[in-house]
């Protein structure tokens, strides 16, 4: 029946919250929420698909995704900035050229 179907969703997504709240470094309604707005701007999972979710897998795999994607974004924006720094200040020379004194 549907009120027995419902029952054992309700009791899937007991157990998935468990395995959340020991897998992922701290577990909120936070956490759970960044992960839903993440699987529907970068994944195109709609709210209501997300929301119906219950299999802790899925969860976790979007977790992952979400910290692979912003740890690429870190990364990159870490290397502009010492792209940056690198030529700040820098006079433009010849590759190989020293500069030298003139000895008196």
């Amino acid at each position: 029946s549907q009120e027995q179907q419902q029952a054992a969703m309700k009791e899937r997504a007991k157990e998935s919250l468990t395995v959340l709240k020991s897998t992922i470094p701290n577990w909120s309604n936070d956490v759970y929420y960044k992960i839903g707005e993440y699987a529907q701007k970068s994944l195109g999972v709609t709210q209501e698909e997300f929301n119906g979710i219950t299999d802790h897998r899925s969860i976790t795999a979007m977790y992952k995704a979400m910290q692979f994607d912003q740890a690429k974004t870190e990364t990159k924006k870490e290397s502009e900035i010492v792209s940056e720094k690198n030529f700040v200040g820098q006079e433009s020379r010849p590759i190989g050229h020293r500069q030298t004194r003139e000895v008196p």
